[in-house]
Order: structure tokens, then C-alpha cells, then sequence
């Protein structure tokens, strides 16, 4: 999936959801080269499971390194109700760039 909006710095965010007891990194890196390919600057992947330790390190590595921003979010979500706000959390805390707002005069 594909989100958009004008007000963010990276207006198009990559969304690939997995259901999966475990990701590993190889899915996370085929995610951020699908997303670098399409000209996207943020990704985001929400599992129903964990995310392998190398594919945290790889995200971290990114987000460090480069101006992509990678959001790994997992099994924190366990109701539709608590969805929105650990979301926000999850960007907060691993990528923060990604949630940069574009002034008035931008």
C-alpha cells in the first residue's frame, strides 16, 4: 500500500503489512528496496509477529545511515483500539524524520 499527503516532508510512505510469526531481515530489506525503487523515503511494515534481531539492525542502520526511514512495527498491536496511538509511538521512536511537517512557506 501507498499513502500520501502534501503536509508531510515524505509525502509517500511504503505500508506492507506480513502476517508471519517471525520477519526476517530479507523481507524487510526486499520492502525498502521496493519502496527506494518507487522513489518512497519511508517505509513501514506491520507484522502479527516479531521482527528477527538482524532485520532491527538493518532498520536502525538505515534509519542511521541514509534519509530513508524504515518503521518496524509488530505484535504491540493487539486491538484495533490501541492501533493508532502505539503506531505513532513505534514512528516516534525509529523514525522520526518520517514524521516531519512541512512549514507554510515549503
Amino acid at each position: 500500500m501507498v499513502f500520501q499527503s502534501k503536509r508531510l516532508r515524505f509525502r509517500t510512505w511504503h505500508v506492507r503489512l506480513k502476517d508471519s510469526i517471525e520477519i526476517p531481515i530479507d523481507e524487510v530489506a526486499t520492502e525498502v528496496g521496493i519502496a527506494q525503487g518507487r522513489c518512497n523515503r519511508v517505509v513501514v511494515i506491520l507484522g502479527t509477529g516479531r521482527f528477527s534481531q538482524k532485520a532491527k539492525r538493518y532498520a536502525a542502520l538505515v534509519n542511521e545511515s541514509t534519509l530513508f526511514q524504515v518503521v518496524l512495527a509488530g505484535r504491540q498491536f493487539q486491538t484495533a483500539r490501541e492501533w493508532p496511538n502505539e503506531l505513532a509511538q513505534a514512528i516516534t521512536k525509529q523514525a522520526p524524520l518520517a514524521l516531519l511537517t512541512k512549514g507554510r512557506n515549503t
